[in-house]
């Protein structure tokens, strides 16, 4: 069975969810019997397709000890979910062996995902549109402006921003003043909660 490394190796090609999922499958998790994998992304009203339980921190197994699901973040936010069917109920003392296997795989698959997405809006600083379900109207950002709203999630301030992005502290208030029009809102905060509610990021 092929290593961690091997796969980390693996990943710098590149590969699509589909072969992400075939080679976890057939190489990597090959030992633990495992019948499907396959990813759940999570809708705008948070809610998870294709899950029959919606895991937590503590309990990640389902009650049939048949499914594990491992929840998948992007700068702190769940993104989705991947999830794991066993061909037959995974006994209690083998639990903490699979857990501790399945995750450090399922930590690079993650991370590799999060590097796609931040590499997509980096290299590319046109206008990107978002749908409004509440309000049907399309909300314009700009993939600086995108960076700059994941931040505020995080709770950084203008300079914190500013540094880390390469911009100046102006910059940085002004493209926060156009998510507020952008976004209808007046605040931080009210930026934050709307950027979740409609996924944007």
């Amino acid at each position: 069975m092929p290593d961690v490394k091997t796969f980390i190796d693996w990943l710098s090609f590149h590969p699509s969810i589909d072969e992400i999922v075939k080679a976890l499958t057939t190489d990597y998790l090959v030992g633990f019997g495992i019948d499907k994998i396959y990813f759940s992304q999570v809708s705008i009203d948070k809610s998870a397709h294709n899950l029959d339980f919606i895991p937590s921190t503590q309990e990640k197994w389902s009650p049939s000890s048949q499914t594990f699901v491992y929840i998948m973040r992007d700068h702190g936010l769940i993104q989705g979910y991947l999830i794991i069917e066993f061909s037959a109920p995974i006994p209690e003392e083998k639990k903490q062996a699979a857990i501790t296997t399945i995750e450090e795989y399922c930590s690079l698959v993650t991370l590799f995902l999060s590097l796609q997405n931040q590499k997509k809006l980096s290299s590319n600083f046109g206008a990107i549109l978002f749908d409004d379900y509440r309000t049907n109207k399309a909300i314009e950002l700009s993939a600086r402006q995108l960076l700059i709203l994941a931040g505020m999630i995080e709770g950084k301030t203008n300079h914190e921003l500013a540094v880390e992005l390469g911009f100046s502290t102006s910059t940085v208030r002004h493209e926060t003043m156009r998510i507020y029009n952008a976004l209808a809102v007046s605040d931080r905060k009210e930026a934050a909660k709307k950027a979740v509610a409609l996924n944007l990021i």
